[in-house]
């Protein structure tokens, strides 16, 4: 800031009071600019404050601002030695005011001597001169204790310039460990990168496997289908031979049906003869019961022998076509009668005492029995098990829980350990078994077939693929008036 000095002419003839003027408003004029220092000292000390607030930015944001403040701080520092350096043109400007005030003052006293007993109130003014020659002292001091400070506030920002470039050599340190884990990261990525590569070539390698056990499954599933096409034929050559013995037993029940008419006739007209005996012989009684008796035993026995020779000629059919056609295609034609439905009739009718009417009506009895049971007992196999599993997902889920309880309870055959589930084991078998049963000790399923549709598809597909791959090895025995997925009770009837 620049100012404009105030020049007093002190000549010889000026009066003191015009001197005195002077020099008070020489004092007014500079002491705004003395009381203005504080005020200022003040507002770098609060610079200074934020300056250290700042500092708990992160790092990198506070080199940058301490590079900043650094160059403000350099232009303040400028900024306060120009001030110092004006301060101090200022106190040198004083000093030689001062200088001529004092001067003057001589002069002054000078004036004073010779007008001493004329002007006898300028003691009091010279004694107020002095006062502010004092005060001017006062300011000149306070103003060397401000130049301090500031020197001291300089060392400060020094010293804050020193932690910086510190901090500056830190955050180098830190880029290279950055740099030095980028490395690492890299040759990192590469390994996972060369693992990668591996396992597509592990997963190629498996598709290629799965591929040939897929071309396999299709060549059995070929010979199955033929298989089928034989066991068809022999089995439509089954039923048209089943046919011709079946009209020849009916020739022989209508040939027993006269028989058994006859039997009753005679009956009736041994009965009457009792009754007439009874009447004429009363002694006779127990004769004619034993008699009555003789007659039922006789009708009964004629029953056991017809169903006895049924029983024998589907035996016989059976053993044939066992030979022909072999062990499937026997068990899908073996036809047995169940002791229990021939001595349930014989309890019927020693219970009721009554005798049937007609052999008609004993043969139809007895096929009614002979369908019932030859239901319940009937078997499925071989190719209407591939087709119940082609129906059927609960089917086919159920199998590969049968086949996963043997696979665990079958131990490993030291010759060829992997014979016997190799297929199961390709086609991810013991998974899908671990994810059905879902934890249940007995080793059952407990996933249902809506969960399993949800979340996961082509479990199904598997399931399936497995179930069919197996299907030769399976029966299924129904159970009357149940839906087929519900009534199957699956079992391995061979080691797989």
């Amino acid at each position: 800031m620049e100012h404009e000095k105030i020049k007093i002419k002190t000549e010889p003839g000026d009066e003191p009071e015009m001197r005195v003027n002077n020099l008070e408003n020489l004092m007014a004029f500079y002491t705004p600019e003395i009381e203005k220092r504080p005020s200022l000292h003040q507002q770098e000390t609060e610079k200074l404050k934020k300056v250290k607030t700042e500092e708990s930015i992160t790092e990198n944001q506070t080199v940058i601002n301490l590079k900043k403040k650094i160059s403000e701080l350099k232009n303040q520092v400028l900024e306060k030695d120009q001030a110092i350096e004006e301060y101090r043109d200022r106190m040198k400007g004083l000093e030689k005011e001062i200088g001529e005030s004092k001067l003057h003052m001589w002069m002054d006293t000078q004036n004073i001597k010779e007008l001493k007993n004329k002007l006898s109130y300028s003691a009091l003014n010279y004694e107020m001169l002095r006062q502010k020659n004092a005060e001017a002292i006062w300011t000149k001091e306070e103003l060397s204790r401000k130049i301090s400070a500031y020197e001291e506030e300089k060392k400060k920002a020094d010293w804050i310039l020193e932690d910086v470039k510190r901090r500056e050599s830190e955050n180098v340190r830190y880029m290279e460990d950055l740099r030095r884990q980028n490395l690492e990261a890299s040759r990192s990525l590469e390994e996972f990168r060369r693992r990668i590569s591996a396992s597509e070539e592990e997963m190629k390698r498996k598709e290629s496997e799965n591929f040939r056990c897929v071309e396999d499954l299709r060549r059995q599933n070929l010979e199955a289908n033929q298989k089928v096409d034989e066991l068809k034929g022999r089995i439509l050559a089954c039923e048209e031979e089943m046919e011709v013995r079946e009209s020849d037993l009916r020739g022989r029940l209508s040939r027993a049906e006269q028989s058994v008419e006859e039997m009753k006739k005679r009956g009736l007209d041994a009965c009457k003869a009792a009754e007439v005996n009874m009447k004429r012989f009363g002694n006779v009684v127990p004769i004619a019961e034993d008699l009555f008796k003789l007659l039922k035993m006789n009708v009964d026995d004629l029953v056991s022998v017809k169903d006895k020779f049924d029983f024998a000629e589907f035996r016989n059919d059976a053993t044939t076509h066992e030979e022909e056609g072999g062990v499937h295609a026997s068990k899908a034609l073996e036809l047995k009668l169940s002791d229990q439905s021939i001595k349930s009739k014989k309890r019927y009718f020693q219970e009721t005492q009554t005798t049937p009417s007609s052999a008609a009506e004993i043969i139809d009895i007895i096929d009614c029995d002979e369908v019932e049971d030859s239901d319940n007992r009937k078997g499925i196999f071989g190719a209407d098990m591939a087709r119940a599993f082609m129906e059927d997902d609960e089917l086919c889920m159920h199998a590969v829980c049968a086949i996963y309880r043997r696979h665990v309870s079958t131990p490993e055959s030291a010759e060829c350990p992997t014979r016997r589930f190799y297929h199961f084991e390709a086609l991810r078998g013991p998974e899908l078994g671990d994810y059905l049963i879902h934890g249940d000790p007995e080793l059952s399923q407990t996933r249902l077939v809506d969960e399993v549709k949800q979340k996961n598809p082509d479990i199904v597909n598997q399931c399936r693929m497995l179930a069919i791959f197996y299907s030769s090895y399976f029966i299924a025995m129904p159970r009357a008036h149940e839906p087929l997925s519900r009534s199957l009770s699956l079992e391995l009837v061979s080691d797989v």
